[in-house]
């Protein structure tokens, strides 16, 4: 969880299980480069049969594990996921943060918190856009596929464009744009990225971080540290401008 209060801490959970290694190690990251406090948690329950902490430790090897994913599919706060083996590539800076976007109001303010990340660690801000292959069935259009397809990628450019010029001077930008599966595209752009911001599409409870297909895929498969955030992040101007849109669609 990342705030602009001084008393907004990074609360980072601990299970003795190696994955437990990886989270302390992305919040020590995160904590010294936007000036944080880490709060480190430890829940467990009671084992009468067998030593407490066996089942914590193999269920932590999975990415998200079983504490992660429920956290991704409840919490009212941004999540941040380290990859398996972060600890070990002994990361000390954050120079390049990636933000997904795909239009969505959820997705701008994701890249509107991105950029406030990016300033405040001194890094580069790279906003990643992929337009997923086009849908297509006989007698649905009259229009040739390739076109569909070539429309979509127009409309995505202008949208990224707007994104882009909203941006500040003060963090250095740039936009990527391709064309394929989500989850693999932005896994691919995240290869040289210090952090991936991305923002959920779902509408749990809480106005809570719930996760599509898209985050999902991503979470499990992505290079580097994955941060999602909750509905919650969107403005009531935005969410104004959302319900506005599927009224009019």
């Amino acid at each position: 969880m990342v705030s602009d209060s001084k008393h907004k801490m990074i609360l980072a959970g601990w299970d003795y299980g190696e994955r437990a290694r990886d989270a302390l190690a992305l919040a020590g990251v995160l904590a010294r480069r936007l000036g944080l406090g880490i709060r480190v948690a430890h829940v467990y329950e009671t084992y009468p049969a067998y030593p407490p902490y066996t089942d914590l430790t193999e269920s932590a090897r999975a990415l998200p594990g079983t504490v992660a994913s429920h956290l991704l599919h409840g919490c009212p706060r941004a999540v941040a996921i380290a990859p398996a083996g972060y600890v070990q590539k002994h990361h000390s800076a954050i120079a390049t943060i990636a933000a997904a976007y795909d239009a969505s109001p959820e997705a701008r303010a994701a890249v509107d918190e991105a950029t406030r990340l990016a300033r405040l660690a001194g890094a580069k801000l790279r906003i990643v856009s992929v337009v997923p292959p086009v849908a297509y069935g006989a007698g649905a259009t009259m229009v040739p596929p390739a076109d569909i397809a070539s429309l979509a990628v127009d409309a995505r450019r202008r949208e990224l464009d707007d994104v882009m010029a909203n941006r500040p001077a003060d963090v250095e930008c740039e936009d990527v744009l391709r064309q394929g599966s989500p989850p693999d595209e932005l896994c691919d752009e995240a290869e040289d990225a210090d952090l991936l911001v991305m923002g959920s599409r779902g509408y749990g409870p809480l106005r809570s971080v719930l996760l599509g297909s898209v985050s999902s895929g991503v979470v499990r498969s992505a290079p580097c540290p994955v941060l999602v955030f909750p509905r919650s992040a969107i403005t009531k101007r935005d969410e104004r401008r959302a319900g506005a849109a599927v009224a009019m669609s």
